[in-house]
Order: structure tokens, then sequence, then C-alpha cells
């Protein structure tokens, strides 16, 4: 929703801009005073770059975050069938998330390089650290399917 909003913010900013410069463009080959217009081309000016970056970001942070929930209930379906599914963390997390000691840093690697919540990582990382817990545990997974229902 937010994003979508940007986008039309952005496209009407960009409209708005084109329009002032016709005008300003005609007041100057017909040598009208235009000085009214000169605030509002000013903070058009400024304003209408910025949207167009927010509106060329690439996902709504709410879809990752939905994606990854998905990902993580099918992941702890697939275990609970004992199926083997890739962890999805990189080489270097997984030999930290190995060591105890370093535990901690590995949460912080993969929150960084998955750009996860603080809570979503360390899920991700205990998942991995002990997943026997995630196959026991039936009533873990429709838990984990039902937190993703809120998601949207």
């Amino acid at each position: 929703m937010l994003k979508r909003t940007v986008k039309w913010l952005a496209i009407i900013m960009n409209v708005c801009l084109l329009g002032m410069t016709v005008i300003v463009l005609m007041a100057l080959i017909g040598d009208y005073d235009m000085e009214w217009v000169q605030a509002p081309l000013i903070l058009v000016m400024i304003c209408t770059p910025p949207l167009n970056i927010l509106a060329l970001l690439p996902k709504d942070i709410s879809t990752v975050s939905h994606q990854r929930c998905i990902e993580r209930a099918l992941s702890t379906l697939a275990k609970h069938q004992n199926v083997e599914v890739p962890s999805g963390l990189s080489e270097e997390v997984e030999l930290l998330a190995k060591n105890p000691k370093s535990k901690r840093a590995a949460i912080k690697l993969h929150r960084k390089q998955a750009f996860l919540s603080r809570a979503e990582a360390k899920a991700d990382i205990e998942a991995f650290v002990q997943p026997s817990q995630l196959t026991d545990n039936p009533t873990q997974t429709s838990k984990d399917i039902e937190s993703c229902k809120g998601t949207t």
C-alpha cells in the first residue's frame, strides 16, 4: 500500500514539475512576470528526486517479511515430515552458528546478509542449530503456520 502511494506521488510530482517547467518557458518566451512560480517550482524540484528514488526501491519490506515467514513455515513442515531442506544460510553463517560462542556473531552476520530483523535472524539460526526440536514438536509447526497469517 505504501509503495503504491509513493509511486503515485512520484508520478504526480513529475507531472507537476513538467507543467511548471512549461509555464516558466512560456513566461520566458513571452517576457511575463512569473515571480509567483519560483517558490512552488523550487519545492517541486527538491521533492521530486527523493520520491523518484523511493518509487524505484525494489520490494516492500512487508512483502519480504511475509516471504521469510512463509519460508520458515515451509521449512518447519518439511523438517516435520523428515524431508531434507537446505538451511538457506551462507557457509560463513553456518560455521559461526555451529560454535556456541559465536552464535551472536552468526545472528548479526545473517541479519546483515539477508536484511532481516533480529528476531527473524535469531529464529533462522536457532532452527539451524537445533533442527531436531522442530521435527519432534507438531504443535510448533502449527504455531509457525498460524503466525504467518497476520503478516500480510
